[in-house]
Parts: structure tokens; C-alpha cells; sequence
């Protein structure tokens, strides 16, 4: 993240503004959230996105790691909002990521991919057949999402265009327990539709 939250408060003070345009990250803004700079899409100010999700994976992420001795440092990390419709992005280098779809008022699914799982970030979720577990074959498999006219040849497309996509993005040096324990912390919190087997719960 180029810019930094002295030089945004800066830009804030003098422009009287409260989001600052991304220039490496077209069609996204700054804001500043909890004190740290965070990324939304620009859907977010369109279509009256929340807050609040954003805001509670960042208490999520401090608190549980808090709680266990090891704080994430609040600049090891950045929560970037994708808005809906989606584009999804490619991994960063030197980083890993918990990826979130969220539908309808509920998480479909959250998922993490380590700093060489960049196809399981950023493409395997939108193709059925492209890994033994993705998104796209748990929606076609879901009776409930039966009669939206979802098929396997359209169904990565349709997440694309109505699931709200949130990434969170951290420095690979925090090492893959970090990222194990983000997103086991959020899998505990909203409990995902497509996590876990059923009979389980």
C-alpha cells in the first residue's frame, strides 16, 4: 500500500474529503477505519455497502491474535472490499489471502491461499470442475439456489456479478499459521453457508 495514513489524514485536512482515490488501484478509495488505512471498491459508496463487516474482521483479526499472545500488526495486513459486481485479483507477491463471498445477508464461503495458491484465490472458486471443492460446484449442488437460472456454464459468472467479494491480504512473513488462524476465527463468527458438512452442525 503506497499510501500511508500520515499522508492521507494530510490529503483529508487539506481537501476536506474522507476517501482518497487509489492511484495504483483504479476504481478503488482509501478510507481510514479503527486507524489504518482501508480499501474499498467504489460499489461500496454507490450502493451503500457496510461498514460494519470490514470493521469486525479487523476487531476479529486483533483480538483473537491478541488474545493467544501474538498481535497482527494493523500495517501487516488490508482488508480491500470488491464490491458487487466482482473482479477478482491475483495474489499479490509475498502474499497470502482469506478470500469471502458474501450473498443475500450471509458468507457462502471463506477461504484462505497461501502465497503459492494463487489459481485457489483467484480463479478456482468460479469453476466447478476445477478443484475438488469451489464455490461454483457447491452452488450448483444447492437445491436452494435452484430456479435463478444457474448452470455450470454460467455459474462463475453469476458469483461475479452477485456475490460482494472481501480479501483480506497479509504479509507471507507473518507465516501460514496466521493465515490458518484468520480464517478459522471467521469460519467460528458467521459460519459459512458452503463450510463444514452439514450433518456436522
Amino acid at each position: 500500500m503506497n499510501l500511508k495514513l500520515a499522508a492521507f489524514r494530510g490529503m483529508q485536512s487539506q481537501k476536506g474529503v474522507c476517501k482518497v482515490r487509489s492511484r495504483e488501484m483504479p476504481g478503488y478509495f482509501y478510507i481510514e477505519l479503527n486507524q489504518k488505512l482501508v480499501v474499498l471498491h467504489y460499489n461500496y459508496f454507490q450502493r451503500g455497502g457496510t461498514l460494519n463487516i470490514i470493521s469486525e474482521f479487523d476487531r476479529t483479526i486483533l483480538d483473537v491474535s491478541t488474545i493467544l499472545g501474538r498481535p497482527i500488526e494493523k500495517h501487516k495486513y488490508r482488508i480491500i472490499d470488491r464490491g458487487v459486481p466482482h473482479q477478482p485479483k491475483v495474489l499479490p507477491a509475498q502474499t497470502m489471502g482469506v478470500y469471502t463471498f458474501w450473498y443475500d445477508g450471509e458468507f457462502l464461503k471463506i477461504g484462505k491461499a497461501g502465497p503459492n495458491s494463487n489459481a485457489r484465490f483467484f480463479s478456482q472458486h468460479y469453476n466447478p470442475r476445477s478443484a475438488r471443492s469451489t464455490l461454483a460446484a457447491s452452488i450448483l449442488q444447492d437445491t436452494r439456489m435452484q430456479g435463478k437460472g444457474i448452470d455450470e456454464g454460467n455459474v462463475g459468472q453469476w458469483i461475479k456479478n452477485n456475490c460482494r467479494r472481501i480479501d483480506i491480504l497479509l504479509d507471507s512473513d507473518l507465516g501460514i499459521f496466521s493465515l490458518e488462524l484468520i480464517e478459522a476465527a471467521l469460519h467460528y463468527k458467521y459460519e459459512p453457508v458452503y463450510e463444514g458438512f452439514s450433518n456436522q452442525r
